[in-house]
Formats: structure tokens, sequence, C-alpha cells
């Protein structure tokens, strides 16, 4: 049935937009255009929360389908890779068999290597500390206390951890790691080094989708978005400050 190979394409579409982490209007809109190019296809609604895909449209029938999301993540290339397969779709320069194809080589697309995450994740936060201007040993403790962190945090990832408490065992890994360094007289500048190692960790790509959303006017996905970021934030703030506190409480109690 044509009309249920046509939502299996603007399906999967969607879902790769929203799985790599692309901004709700651009889902909903690279939707739309790709069912709008399809002669006869009428009526179409596409509806996306950050968890949720639902599309409708008419095509001799009427046929609904709804997709849920479990997990998201960030990964701009291949964005970039289903927003140039909307465009030469859009146009006509490929056929529904191909799009088939190409959407399948965007998914099986391999993300870059663990081990080459975490290393950039470490040089991209003693970058930061640099940036604020931390001292060279501050820049190398930033690394070695997010390489652990990542290190840790992608070797459990498997127990099904969500993104709070990820959040939160990170902070606490960096944070322990900073202050241990800074009992040693190792660091000049804990806060730097604090703050560089959260950096990794903030969730600044969310906040960004979460304004453009609500300034195109998708409220609910956009108030969600900013709801997700302060809980993010949150677990920062309580990760970091639980071994603060903790070294505090310990050291005037020695």
């Amino acid at each position: 049935m044509q009309a249920e190979h046509f939502m299996k394409i603007a399906m999967k579409t969607g879902e790769q937009l929203l799985v790599n982490g692309a901004e709700i209007y651009r889902v909903e809109d690279t939707v739309y255009r790709i069912l709008e190019s399809v002669i006869n296809v009428t009526e179409i609604e596409v509806i996306s929360t950050y968890s949720s895909i639902m599309i409708s449209f008419y095509y001799d029938v009427h046929i609904t389908c709804i997709k849920k999301i479990k997990d998201r993540t960030i990964n701009l290339y291949k964005i970039k890779k289903v927003n140039d397969f909307s465009r030469r779709f859009v146009r006509g320069d490929i056929s529904f068999d191909e799009a088939e194809t190409i959407l399948e080589d965007i998914e099986g697309i391999e993300p870059y290597s663990g081990k080459y995450r975490v290393a950039m994740a470490a040089f991209g936060s003693s970058m930061f500390t640099l940036g604020l201007k931390g001292t060279a040993l501050d820049a190398i403790m930033t690394f070695i206390a997010v390489l652990i962190s990542q290190f840790v945090l992608s070797r459990t990832r498997h127990t099904g951890r969500k993104y709070f408490m990820e959040t939160l065992y990170g902070a606490v890994i960096v944070s322990f790691v900073a202050i241990l360094a800074d009992s040693l007289n190792i660091i000049s500048n804990l806060d730097l080094v604090i703050i560089g190692s959260i950096m990794i960790l903030f969730p600044g790509v969310a906040i960004t989708n979460a304004v453009r959303d609500i300034m195109n006017g998708d409220m609910v996905s956009g108030l969600i978005g900013m709801i997700q970021a302060t809980f993010v934030s949150i677990a920062l703030a309580i990760g970091v400050g639980l071994i603060i506190k903790s070294y505090i409480f310990l050291g005037g109690l020695l």
C-alpha cells in the first residue's frame, strides 16, 4: 500500500531528526514538507514532542502513525545528512525506494568510538579551564577529572541510568577528583577546575533548542525542554554541592 510506504519514509525521517537532537519545529517542518511533496497527499498533520512523533495524512484513506522515542542524543552530522536528504527528496531527485535506502544508511552511521568521545570531552573541558584563566596544571587536572568521569559513565551506561542520575554521578566524580587535587596542592584554582569539568555536562544544546522551539510557537515542547534542562542543571548543582559540603564538613572535623 503506497500510503504505508509514504508513512514509513516520513516517520523514519522525523525519527532520525528527533533521536539525534534536532529542534521540534525542524522535525515537524521537515516531515510536513516531505509529505507535501508527494502528489495526492492531503490533510497532513505532524505533531512532535521530545519523546514522540504523530503523523496523519489522507491518501485514498486516512492513515495515522505514532512513534515513541525512548532515547535521544546529539549527533549534528546525522541531522545534516537527514536535512540534505529531505531537500533532495522534496526536489524530486530521490525515488521512494532510494529514500528508504538512504535513511537506513543514515541510521546505520556509526558514532565516534567511546575512547575518542571520552578524550575529546576531556580535552574540551580543559580548554574551558584555560579560557577561564586557569593555570596549565588546572587544565591538566580538568582533563584528568573529565577523563575519569566520562570513562566511568561510559562503562556503566548499560545499566539504563537516565540523564538526571548520569549528570549527578558525573558531577560527583569530577568534583571529588578536583577537591582531591586541591587538598594535595596540585592545582591553584579549585573553582575553575570544577567549572571547566562540568561544562561538558551542562545542557547547552537542550536550552538552545528549547528557546528556539518557544520562539517558533511550540510552547509545550519548548517548556518540556526547559524543564529537562533545569533538572540536568539541578543534578549538576547537587553533585558539586554534595562533594564540596562533604569536604568542608570533614575538614571541620579534622
